[in-house]
């Protein structure tokens, strides 16, 4: 939970490196994805969310 509606979900990670309600810092690693037995290796599941509706997750990234 981010606060004013805001949250995200994550899951399939193989480790997490925050605590719930630590603050991330930009470019920091918040965890790795994990291994789910896909034939084409790990997946991560991202959800950013507003007031409970999926939002366009590519608009909040930015390109590297």
């Amino acid at each position: 939970d981010h606060g004013n509606g805001f949250y995200t979900l994550y899951g399939n990670l193989s480790r997490l490196d925050l605590n719930e309600g630590a603050r991330a810092a930009g470019g920091q690693v918040i965890g790795l994805a994990g291994d789910t037995g896909s034939l084409k290796g790990s997946k991560l599941y991202f959800e950013i969310r507003l007031h409970g509706e999926a939002q366009d997750p590519l608009s909040w990234l930015a390109k590297k």
